[in-house]
C-alpha cells in the first residue's frame, strides 16, 4: 500500500512576489513547471482558472495549463485551532494528496494530483492547495439522483454498483472522510461503472472501526430526494457481500444504521421525502 507522495515527486522552495510569504511545492520531477506556476497562482494571477465552489473551509478553482484540464483546491485557515492541529500532522492539501495515492495503490480512483502547494506560517501549515487533474466524462452522483435519474435500470445498476464500491473499501479498511454522493463522481460510458472519490483529506486507511463503518453508511443513508427506500435496500444487499461481513453483523450494522440516520434527520427537523430511512426490515 502507498502511504506517502507520489515517489517521483520532488520539493521546490519558492516565494509568493510582492508579500515574501514562503511556499513549499511539491510535484512530479518531470513536470517542474509548477515551481513557477505555484507563486502566481498563490497571488490569484494565474489566467484562464474561474472559481468552481467556496467554502468557509476551501476555495476551489476549475481551469486549464496549456491543454489539461484541472482542478485547483485550496484549503483556508479556520482559526486558531488549525495551527494547533498543524503543528502535529500534515497539511490537508498533503493528507488528501497522500490518502488518495493509498486508495490508487488498493485498486480504487482518485483525480490524479499534479501539486501540492504548502504556506508554512510560525512553524505550522494552515493554508495549501492539491491541484489535480479533472476527470471528464463524469457526473456527480448527488447531482444525478437529484436531476435525472435516467431509465429505471440504469438507476438500479447505478446503486448496485454504488453499493459494491462502498462495500469493497471497507473490506480494504477505508474510511472516506465525507461519503456523501457529492463526493462521489462516475463516468458516464459503457460497461462497468467506475467511480472516482473526492475530498479525501480525511480518509484513512488501515483497520476500519464499526464507528467509522457506520459513520460512512450513515453519511450514504443521508440523502433526502430521489431515493427510495428500494434503492436504499438495493444498495444495502450489494454492499453486505462486497464488504464480507456476516448475517448476524449486517442486522446489527443495519440497526445502528437506521437509528443514528433517524437521529441525525431529527435533529435536522426534517425526515426524507421518499419513503423513510429504508433500512428498516427484517
Amino acid at each position: 500500500m502507498r502511504t506517502g507522495l507520489p515517489s517521483d515527486w520532488t520539493t521546490f522552495n519558492r516565494r509568493v512576489p510582492g508579500t515574501g510569504r514562503r511556499l513549499r511545492v511539491h510535484c512530479s520531477r518531470d513536470d517542474t513547471q509548477w515551481a513557477e506556476l505555484a507563486p502566481a497562482y498563490w497571488n490569484d494571477a494565474l489566467p484562464d482558472i474561474h472559481p468552481f465552489r467556496e467554502s468557509r473551509a476551501a476555495r476551489v478553482h476549475l481551469g486549464r495549463i496549456a491543454t489539461e484540464p484541472l482542478y485547483f483546491k485550496r484549503f483556508l485557515s479556520r482559526g486558531a485551532s488549525d495551527v494547533l492541529k498543524h503543528f502535529l500532522r500534515p497539511s490537508r492539501a498533503m493528507r488528501a494528496c497522500i490518502a488518495g495515492e493509498a486508495l490508487r495503490g488498493l485498486g480504487f480512483r482518485t483525480p490524479e494530483p499534479r501539486c501540492v502547494i504548502e504556506a508554512p506560517h510560525a512553524g505550522a501549515v494552515v493554508e495549501s492547495a492539491l491541484i489535480t487533474r479533472a476527470i471528464e466524462d463524469t457526473f456527480n452522483l448527488y447531482d444525478w439522483f437529484h436531476e435525472d435519474c435516467g431509465e429505471i435500470q440504469e438507476k438500479r445498476d447505478l446503486l448496485h454498483a454504488y453499493g459494491t464500491e462502498i462495500g469493497r473499501m471497507h473490506a480494504c479498511g477505508i474510511f472516506h472522510g465525507d461519503m456523501r454522493k457529492s463526493n462521489a463522481l462516475c463516468h458516464t460510458g459503457e460497461g462497468p461503472r467506475h467511480f472516482y472519490w473526492l475530498d479525501n483529506e480525511r480518509t484513512r486507511v488501515g483497520r476500519l472501526s464499526q464507528r467509522r463503518r457506520v459513520k460512512n453508511l450513515v453519511q450514504v443513508n443521508m440523502e433526502r430526494d430521489g431515493v427510495t427506500r428500494t434503492d436504499r435496500m438495493r444498495f444495502w444487499k450489494a454492499y453486505v457481500p462486497a464488504a464480507g461481513i456476516d448475517v448476524a453483523l449486517a442486522r446489527a450494522l443495519r440497526r445502528r444504521v437506521l437509528e443514528k440516520t433517524q437521529k441525525r434527520w431529527h435533529r435536522l427537523g426534517a425526515l426524507p421525502s421518499s419513503g423513510g430511512t429504508g433500512l428498516d426490515v427484517n
